[in-house]
């Protein structure tokens, strides 16, 4: 063999060498990349069941639980009387139930590992299987037209997910409906009397306290929005007084201020008087209440049954002989008229 052909040799048996750890090397890359086979996850679901028409429906919470979770589901359902175990287990109190392995869920018990879910009222108690959340509702009356319709709040409070059974209105000064007040010592009507039932609502509890008690077991409402009556008169029917500057075509609509405080404090009107800054009684009212911007407003004594309006009156006008007078014109950013000058100030931008 020639020495060529020895080297010819070497190099076809190098480059054979090569091309076997080149392969080799891709064969290998191609192994790291490949993903690494992961087992499937899942989310298992045990709904303890009762029997219960008024109670709420757990499904809705396990369809959501199912839907978009991209988890393998493997649902139980048993009914209370073979979940005694599970009961003890995860400290459940209230049926329907949920218990949840294999993601842990924000919002729910976490007990023993898993995310239990114990349905809001209206439920049955694990213990005695009594039906609880279902309130009943006495609305008493007053004979009052103007004064706030008690319906409303149970409208809210349906609204608020709470679930009445009975709602019945009576009047107060007879009967059934003087014998709640005089056990109540109700000083302030229309109100509604609530039964014990309202206590399993958390909401309730947390908040009742700032607008009636509860100490009897029934829960009464005591602080009533305006117009109310007490001591045998109604509260909150406002004489309102609107002062204009007919000699003022720029200035602001004056009726604005009845729409607000309507919108904003649900204020109810007695009477409602327009008057002029140049005429006798709005020269009068200008000098005794020392009115120095145009269109403005009063009050008379009546503004202080509407309690967030008494709060926040201090910053916008002021009161005197009873009398609330708006002076924060300025701050409404639109044109007025400066009494001292007779100059029209035009709306801020």
């Amino acid at each position: 063999m020639t020495k060529w052909k020895q080297v010819h040799k070497y190099l076809m048996v190098a480059l054979f060498v090569l091309l076997a750890i080149n392969l080799f090397l891709a064969m290998s890359s191609t192994k790291k990349l490949m993903p690494i086979p992961v087992e499937p996850q899942i989310l298992s679901l045990t709904t303890i069941t009762v029997d219960c028409d008024e109670c709420f429906d757990v499904s809705k919470v396990t369809t959501a639980l199912k839907e978009g979770s991209g988890m393998i589901i493997e649902e139980e359902t048993l009914a209370w009387e073979d979940a005694g175990e599970l009961i003890t287990k995860y400290s459940i109190e209230r049926l329907p139930a949920v218990i949840v392995n294999g993601q842990v869920i924000d919002g729910m018990d976490q007990v023993e590992g898993s995310s239990v879910f114990q349905s809001p009222p209206p439920y049955k108690e694990a213990s005695t299987r009594k039906l609880r959340g279902i309130v009943d509702a006495t609305i008493l009356t007053a004979g009052c037209e103007e004064c706030t319709d008690m319906n409303d709040l149970v409208s809210q409070l349906t609204q608020a997910q709470i679930n009445f059974g009975e709602i019945k209105s009576i009047p107060a000064d007879e009967g059934e409906g003087k014998l709640l007040v005089d056990a109540h010592n109700i000083d302030t009507l229309p109100s509604i009397v609530l039964s014990e039932e309202a206590g399993v609502y958390e909401f309730i509890t947390e908040v009742w306290s700032e607008v009636g008690t509860s100490d009897t077991g029934a829960f009464v409402l005591r602080k009533i929005p305006a117009p109310y009556v007490k001591d045998g008169r109604v509260h909150g029917l406002v004489e309102l007084t609107l002062l204009k500057d007919d000699t003022c075509v720029e200035c602001y609509n004056v009726t604005l201020h009845q729409a607000l405080l309507t919108q904003n404090f649900g204020m109810k009107f007695q009477n409602v008087e327009y008057v002029d800054v140049g005429s006798t009684r709005g020269k009068r009212l200008v000098s005794k209440y020392d009115i120095d911007k145009v269109p403005t407003y009063q009050l008379d004594k009546e503004a202080g049954a509407y309690e967030l309006l008494d709060q926040l009156w201090g910053d916008v006008g002021s009161i005197e002989d009873g009398v609330y007078t708006f002076r924060k014109v300025e701050e409404l950013g639109i044109a007025y008229k400066d009494l001292k000058n007779g100059t029209v100030i035009q709306a801020s931008s």
